[in-house]
């Protein structure tokens, strides 16, 4: 890694844009997908996360220009009326869960505020299972060959709750991290016609996601 990364990648991971938070490996085992036939799942619904808009003149100026990102991203995300892609994460798999397992989504979301899977399963009540989904971290980084031009990230994480018992059936995450290629977009092309570029670039990273958990976590 160079000496240009390890310095961003390091203000990341001070303001937590690259997420601190915890992702254990728990692929969904046979007994577990047959355990959850036909039950009841609620999904989590939580505050919007906050996203990183990183450009080289924010870069240099270390924590000051990290809180500057997230202003200028989370501006961004509001404008455009982006959504969290962990809500369209959340939609697709549960659809697949139900063609596979039979399992039906709860009419009622479980708004989460917190990491604690025993206040999650506690606040789902009218379900058997909770599907949590979480964006660890959303944003737009600049490649430092190519000043202006960016690629978007996206990690999210997926746990899956046994809400009589608290346990965590399944678990595990995804990493979007683009490679550059001649068509990457500027700054100007991610946020043109309402940032069109930018929703096109996290939906395919939540269209990856998706297959990443569903084939490595869910098992299905």
């Amino acid at each position: 890694m160079s000496n240009f990364y390890k310095k961003l990648f390091s203000l990341l991971a001070i303001l937590g844009i690259t997420g601190c938070v915890s992702v254990k490996q728990i692929p969904m085992t046979t007994a577990t997908a047959n355990q959850i036939k036909n039950k009841q799942i609620s999904i989590t619904k939580r505050a919007m996360p906050d996203f990183a808009a990183t450009t080289p003149g924010k870069a240099v100026f270390g924590a000051i220009g990290g809180a500057a990102m997230i202003s200028a991203g989370n501006e961004i995300i509001s404008k455009n009326n982006i959504e969290d892609p962990a809500n369209y994460i959340s939609e697709k798999l549960t659809s697949k869960l139900n063609a596979k397992l039979g399992t039906k989504v709860s009419n009622k979301t479980v708004k989460v505020t917190t990491d604690d899977v025993k206040k999650m399963a506690k606040d789902s009540t009218d379900a058997d299972l909770v599907l949590d989904i979480r964006t660890i971290n959303w944003s737009f980084v600049y490649y430092p060959t190519s000043l202006n031009t960016y690629r978007v990230l996206y990690n999210a994480r997926l746990r899956l709750i046994d809400v009589k018992n608290g346990a965590v059936l399944a678990e595990g995450g995804c990493h979007h991290i683009p490679k550059q290629t001649p068509n990457s977009p500027s700054y100007d092309a991610l946020l043109k016609n309402n940032a069109e570029r930018l929703k096109k670039e996290l939906h395919e990273a939540a269209d990856y996601c998706i297959d990443e958990l569903e084939s490595k976590v869910l098992k299905i």
